[in-house]
């Protein structure tokens, strides 16, 4: 164990989990490794050893060789093919059920603006409200569960 004192693994990495997600709630962005140390009053040591087993629990992925956050899921740290619009600014996601997860994280409806990966060049827009889904150029989309449970499947 890095710390002294550190006792409680799990405990610990909740806290970091949680730390990571109020960063991204409160500033919209994802935290450095720096600054969830510092809102933990935790050693620099002991946070990048949390972000390397939440990493490897897949809970969220790292730059290749750093300590620096690509994506806490369903969140991406910078701009990406899937930005969604929700709680009054844009957020950014890996991929498009990724996107859906950052309105339904939110808490509130969103609208989801992705890159067709086909020759239609039509960029799909999708606005999440509450449980439902819809497409706002027309187009039909169904899921078999609410979204509240996606992360549930």
């Amino acid at each position: 164990m890095a710390g002294a004192g550190l006792t409680d693994l799990s405990t610990f990495d909740r806290d970091v989990r949680l730390a990571i997600a109020t960063g991204i709630r409160d500033r919209g962005a994802v935290p450095s490794l720096y600054e969830v140390a510092v809102r933990l009053a935790a050693s620099e040591a002991d946070v990048g050893a949390s972000f390397g087993r939440l990493a490897a629990a897949r809970t969220m992925i790292l730059r290749p060789g750093s300590t620096e956050i690509l994506s806490f899921n369903p969140f991406a740290s910078g701009p990406t093919d899937f930005r969604v619009r929700a709680a009054d600014r844009d957020w950014w996601a890996l991929c498009g059920w990724d996107a859906f997860g950052v309105a339904a994280a939110l808490g509130g409806d969103g609208v989801v603006l992705g890159q067709c990966a086909d020759v239609c060049g039509v960029p799909p827009e999708v606005r999440r409200a509450g449980d439902a889904g819809g497409a706002l150029d027309g187009g039909g989309r169904e899921f078999g569960l609410p979204a509240r449970q996606w992360g549930e499947a």
